[in-house]
């Protein structure tokens, strides 16, 4: 595993990259330069990985791939494992034995995931040194830890994991935090998924109260998942008018008392002057 990677910078003009949309591109870059990427390109990373790494909801990323997105890159969802085609161009140089080698290596650890057939296309040169295959492999083939650790002896919990991710990472970008995926920040937010809330439910606390205390330099600290999605607290949060809102509000009463006090005025002018042209 390298500790840096080089990428040629013709990657910012590939036709492909140039037409990506925001996350697309992200996700290319990513599968280009993170930790686990080999000489071949193909290589297991699952879905909790990438959402966990670069913080782009795991249903971004299912929908991306299911769409065939980015360009040129392929998932096997049933053992978790990418090919990106591309790797070797923006990723170039190596010596050729040892980066055929290694190729081999990796092969040799997989063996049957049906992505070499797409790697064999993309460079037929192998198919002389392995030979084509069509199996998949048993899930998890090739063990890679996931950062997320899960007790198994929670029953269900695991299907909530992409929704946390989501909603930690929605929490980071609004109240420019950075709280990582752990189970003393996900706790809480599991306990009012289970309690049939929804994700949408948990943003719009988060809206609400980075409205609210975004700019308070003392309740700023309390913009944390332990804080917003604890469960007497939560429904609270969730039906809070923003302070911003509330700002206009005030703002435009005032306005309104004002404009009627002139409408009110205006009648005992218009008296007033009718007595001095009177000469009273």
């Amino acid at each position: 595993m390298s500790n840096y990677r080089t990428v040629q910078t013709r990657f910012w003009n590939d036709k492909d990259v140039l037409k990506s949309v925001k996350d697309c591109r992200y996700l290319l870059l990513y599968l280009i330069t993170n930790k686990h990427i080999n000489n071949s390109g193909v290589y297991e990373l699952p879905l909790t990985t990438i959402t966990y790494e670069t913080a782009i909801p795991s249903v971004t990323v299912q929908k991306l791939f299911t769409n065939g997105l980015p360009k040129n890159v392929y998932y096997d969802f049933e053992n978790e494992m990418v090919f990106v085609k591309n790797a070797r161009v923006f990723q170039p140089g190596g010596n050729p034995a040892k980066v055929e080698k290694g190729i081999l290596n990796e092969f040799n650890q997989t063996t049957k995931t049906p992505l070499w057939n797409l790697f064999l296309e993309a460079y037929p040169y192998f198919k002389g040194v392995f030979p084509t295959v069509t199996e998949p492999l048993p899930k998890g083939s090739i063990p890679l830890p996931i950062p997320i650790a899960l007790d198994s002896n929670k029953k269900n919990e695991g299907k909530f994991e992409p929704q946390i991710l989501e909603i930690i990472a929605y929490l980071n970008d609004k109240a420019d935090k950075d709280f990582k995926c752990v189970e003393a920040n996900m706790v809480n937010i599991r306990a009012r998924l289970k309690d049939d809330y929804t994700v949408d439910d948990c943003k719009l606390v988060v809206d609400n109260m980075v409205a609210k205390w975004k700019g308070d330099a003392k309740m700023n600290e309390y913009l944390r998942p332990i804080t917003l999605f604890q469960p007497k607290k939560f429904d609270g949060y969730r039906n809070a008018k923003p302070q911003v809102e509330k700002e206009k509000e005030t703002s435009g009463s005032a306005k309104r008392r004002q404009i009627e006090r002139l409408l009110a005025r205006k009648p005992v002018q218009e008296e007033q002057t009718k007595l001095m042209e009177n000469g009273v």
